[in-house]
């Protein structure tokens, strides 16, 4: 799917034209069905998209052979890449870079949010009951979770970690002028 995201210039082919999509990535066909007004930067990409008329629908991925193949070709990362990728969860978080480090590091210790963040990968079950207990809360939000520079986004709020809850309330109830 990040081929759609790649060079939105060659486009210029089917604009106009109902196309379909197939991908083996469940959450992103929830995701195009969706307003992206409030979602992370990186979903706000998809606005470029939406001048096309896209149909996204769900394929296993054993399905899709040219599609797997093309994913594992070789592709050289630019520097420009990283930069973006960086500037863009700036944008989206104003913390500081040791915060976000330290929101990484707990999101992968957590079990909690391991567990949501692999839920959220590789597509949530059918039904709440298949969920694991501890984060069967997230249910009712399924369609806006997703995950972005290792963290979990609801809409464009991070899922902060059980282990720094207590301090990022008391972060947020501080006085601003201080």
């Amino acid at each position: 799917m990040e081929e759609l995201f790649d060079d939105i210039e060659g486009f210029e082919f089917i604009y106009g034209k109902n196309v379909k999509v197939e991908t083996d990535h469940k959450p992103l066909v929830s995701i195009f069905k969706k307003s992206l007004d409030d979602s992370p930067m990186r979903l706000q990409r998809m606005l470029r998209l939406q001048q096309y008329d896209l149909q996204v629908l769900y394929k296993k991925g054993t399905g899709l052979y040219a599609a797997d193949t093309l994913g594992r070709a070789y592709q050289e990362i630019g520097a420009d890449d990283s930069l973006e990728e960086s500037l863009e969860i700036h944008m989206v978080l104003p913390i500081s870079a040791p915060k976000l480090k330290e929101l990484q590091e707990e999101t992968r210790k957590d079990s909690g949010t391991e567990k949501l963040r692999h839920a959220v990968l590789n597509g949530l079950p059918e039904r709440k009951s298949h969920l694991s207990q501890s984060i069967q809360s997230y249910w009712d939000y399924r369609e806006d979770l997703t995950i972005h520079d290792e963290l979990i986004f609801k809409r464009n709020k991070v899922v902060i970690p059980a282990a720094l809850r207590n301090e990022m309330l008391k972060a947020v109830h501080q006085p601003h002028l201080e």
